[in-house]
């Protein structure tokens, strides 16, 4: 059997913000995540196929 397994980086930038309230409303909800620059996420991904 052989196995192949090839690595993806995934990285992603988002930003939580809530229109209807104020900064200071949005900051006591969602904290960090509410930067300018948004907040970043990073997930390695891989993936295996096999064949026999």
């Amino acid at each position: 059997m052989v196995q192949a397994t090839r690595r993806f980086d995934f990285s992603s930038a988002h930003r939580y913000w809530y229109n209807d309230g104020s900064a200071e409303e949005n900051k006591c909800v969602f904290g960090a995540s509410t930067s300018t620059y948004g907040h970043e996420e990073f997930a390695p991904l891989s993936k295996a196929v096999c064949a026999t």
